[in-house]
């Protein structure tokens, strides 16, 4: 991996648009990923202008502990085409602290360069101060992937943004500056403590999921031993209400990736209780280009975990994907569930398994 020290020396210095500049300059890397504690409106012009072009697709992770981003920053970042915001809080007892900005290619997966540095996404972190960091450009897709898996780590227990959590963000930011003029170190306790903060990030899932698996968005298991040709997936008694099955025989539209939508049959096996619905294999191959659910090097217990989530579009009940067990993906997955819902497993030595959130 090819590696370049920045040390920033503050005074206005321009060496992280230089050097961070220089190792992005290539048209293929299009997608842009950024984790940072802090963020304000003076930030994203440096940022922007040591990239020099525009990104269509970018996510991020913006800290609100100790109330210090700027709402504005968060809210122009929000506005920008193509652009995914998520707000994050490290825990009770640490903060949310990285300093992330990474580019990558979503065309050619060996290309990823990332700055992990001290500089926050201010004007002051990335211009002003004295800081250090350093520039990370993968030569393979090992080394890709093992940088865009750094990132993902704070992506994964970040916050989706709503309305109403940027809402409360901003009362309790207007509420932080005012009393920092007076006690800057009484704000933690006084004004942004931690039942503030666990009331903006978890403000959709409070008001929608209570701990049982019927008030979940998402609920997704591992599909384990697929019967009927690799094509049957039997549920566990747990998640069952998240379907909101009843009867003998219910059916339900699932919506793949690609935009496809199924009409399949969930049954309720007579002789133990279960219930089961047997994928086609039409539906299989749109979701993962697969004839089955089997792995692709042969065998019948499955490498696949299947996640659903909730749909509002009429058209759909719930749209579906699948993610490789073990991969950065489904570690990703078992990190948000066990920050946000219920992580379980089956019994017995071939245990699967499966959440909700």
């Amino acid at each position: 991996m090819k590696y370049e020290l920045v040390t920033q020396m503050g005074n206005d210095d321009p060496v992280f648009a230089c050097v961070f500049g220089k190792a992005v300059n290539c048209g293929d890397l299009d997608r842009l990923d950024v984790a940072v504690a802090y963020a304000t409106v003076t930030g994203i012009p440096q940022l922007m202008d040591a990239i020099d072009r525009e990104i269509p697709v970018s996510r991020w992770a913006v800290g609100i502990d100790d109330a210090v981003s700027q709402p504005a920053a968060i809210e122009q970042i929000r506005g920008m085409p193509g652009s995914e915001v998520r707000l994050a809080s490290g825990s009770p007892h640490c903060r949310f602290h990285p300093k992330i900005y990474q580019l990558w290619s979503s065309t050619k997966p060996h290309l990823c360069v990332s700055y992990v540095g001290s500089g926050n996404f201010t004007s002051n972190g990335l211009l002003r101060n004295a800081e250090a960091g350093v520039v990370l450009s993968s030569e393979n897709v090992q080394e890709a992937t093992s940088l865009r898996g750094q990132w993902q780590s704070f992506w994964d227990i970040a916050h989706p943004l709503t309305q109403t959590g940027l809402d409360l963000y901003k009362a309790a930011y207007n509420a932080a500056r005012t009393a920092r003029a007076a006690s800057d170190k009484k704000v933690k306790d006084e004004v942004l403590d931690e039942d503030t903060v666990s009331n903006i990030l978890d403000v959709t899932a409070k008001l929608t999921f209570d701990g049982t698996p019927q008030s979940a968005t998402v609920a997704w298991l591992e599909c384990g031993t697929a019967s009927a040709g690799g094509r049957d997936l039997e549920f566990p008694a747990p998640i069952v209400p998240y379907f909101r099955l009843e009867g003998e025989r219910v059916e339900r539209n699932l919506r793949t990736p690609a935009g496809a939508v199924f009409n399949l049959t969930y049954t309720r096996r007579q002789d133990n209780g279960m219930w089961r619905v047997l994928l086609s294999g039409d539906a299989i191959n749109s979701a993962t280009g697969r004839p089955n659910l089997r792995p692709v090097a042969g065998g019948k217990r499955s490498d696949l975990a299947i996640v659903f989530k909730r749909s509002s579009d009429a058209g759909a009940d719930f749209d579906i994907g699948f993610v490789v067990i073990n991969s950065p993906e489904y570690d990703g997955l078992i990190k948000q569930t066990r920050h946000r819902g219920e992580l379980k497993t089956t019994r017995g030595p071939g245990g699967r398994k499966f959440g909700y959130y």
